[in-house]
């Protein structure tokens, strides 16, 4: 079974509908909140949390959305020796890359995929998680 953790500053209703939108693109998955409750947009205490993600569920992904979403939703992935870590590109993931390493990449989200009817900002990072994980 795949593990999905969840990082954000989001609250629970909004890491919700990113569970939710996980769960319509992948099965065979366990959804972990790390926590819901990072002070907005305090990117470096996001950072933190899946850094310690990472270490404690090694092999899995873990979803953060941190900070002021960017205009353009660009959804970064990083693949390292321990997992896989996604994200916007708005500065969330620079630490982990330096003290982790890895390779970095865009996943390209189809617009036709995102339905933020419901007002869930970062729909474009469930998604992307969705897609890592599938």
């Amino acid at each position: 079974m795949k593990i999905l953790t969840i990082t954000s500053d989001m609250g629970d209703l909004y890491s919700s509908l990113l569970k939710g939108i996980v769960l319509n693109i992948t099965d065979n998955i366990q959804i972990l909140d790390i926590t819901n409750s990072i002070p907005r947009w305090a990117k470096r205490a996001g950072a933190l949390c899946l850094l310690s993600a990472l270490n404690h569920f090694p092999h899995s992904v873990h979803l953060g959305v941190v900070g002021p979403l960017p205009q353009t939703k660009k959804v970064l992935c990083i693949r390292t020796e321990k997992g896989l870590i996604v994200g916007p590109d708005n500065g969330l993931l620079i630490p982990l890359l330096s003290v982790c390493g890895g390779e970095v990449y865009e996943i390209r989200i189809d617009k036709r995929m995102v339905n933020d009817e419901g007002g869930c900002s970062g729909v474009e990072y469930g998604i992307g998680a969705g897609v890592v994980l599938s």
